[in-house]
């Protein structure tokens, strides 16, 4: 009772602050998946702040972070949504382990094993070429998805989760402390002192490139809209926050025509095309 109590009096608190945007740095106490593996990711596997945030945007995209997330026809589980044979290494893993499969620390722990063998030579890149900072919070969250989570159409993904580390998590965690142990954040009993940003991050401050008027899909009405605003008749301070970052669909600085047609590649199925590479 007292731990609900408490949960409900910080539930308010968040509320009252992001409705009168607040956003300074400030004490929260909450367990939740997204927090325990941003601690995993910085105390565990030993990323910086921006590379874990690199991975944090990934895993939001690919499972929301639920450790029982489908996908591709039930072949792909987990918050990595490990495919086919990775998701019968990670039941064996898991088992040969004495871990659940099911629960975030088993998934958390075959995550540090896939990138302490298989890919090991990903591990490298995302710990030590990877600066701390919100570019470098951006270059995580797309080579992370180029090269670890490979979704179809890759180039286009990494982008948009590139911009969802370094618009999104970064902004989030970029003053979090750093005082906590991986044994607290497995502990039910503890509480973690996070000392973020108080931001709730869902689709509606993440960008999804091609979505014009922020209403979190892509349709024929953000083409029309993006014309209007490359015709001058009206701008993008009218749609939303994101509107602009999600109008540059080939994250190549600027909006065009280029745009404008990829957009439409998009909702009709077809590859969206990239210019944009990472050195």
């Amino acid at each position: 009772m007292k731990t609900r109590f408490f949960r409900t009096i910080v539930a308010v608190f968040v509320a009252f602050t992001v409705l009168f945007s607040h956003f300074d740095v400030a004490e929260a106490t909450v367990n939740s998946n997204e927090e325990i593996i941003y601690y995993f990711l910085r105390n565990e596997i030993g990323l910086n702040k921006a590379a874990a945030c690199g991975v944090l945007a990934n895993i939001y995209y690919e499972s929301a972070f639920s450790t029982s997330a489908l996908g591709d026809s039930g072949t792909s589980y987990g918050i990595c949504q490990w495919h086919n044979g990775r998701y019968t290494a990670l039941k064996s893993f898991c088992k040969a382990n004495n871990y659940d499969y099911k629960s975030l620390k088993g998934q958390l722990y075959f995550l540090k094993y896939e990138l302490e063998t298989s890919y090991d030579y990903i591990l490298e890149n995302i710990k030590y070429r990877i600066e701390n900072s919100a570019k470098g919070a951006y270059d995580a969250g797309y080579y992370w998805c180029y090269n670890y989570e490979i979704p179809s159409d890759r180039a286009y993904y990494a982008v948009e989760r590139g911009y969802a580390a370094q618009y999104g998590y970064w902004k989030k965690y970029r003053n979090a402390n750093e005082n906590q142990t991986v044994q607290n954040i497995f502990d039910p009993d503890a509480v973690i002192s996070l000392g973020v940003d108080i931001i709730e991050l869902d689709d509606k401050n993440l960008p999804t490139l091609g979505d014009i008027n922020d209403d979190n899909k892509v349709d024929m009405l953000d083409v029309t809209m993006l014309q209007r605003i490359l015709a001058d008749l009206s701008s993008f301070s009218e749609y939303g926050e994101l509107s602009k970052l999600n109008s540059d669909i080939n994250a190549d600085g600027q909006t065009d025509l280029y745009d404008v047609v990829m957009i439409q590649r998009k909702i009709a199925g077809l590859k969206v095309e990239k210019i944009l590479v990472l050195e």
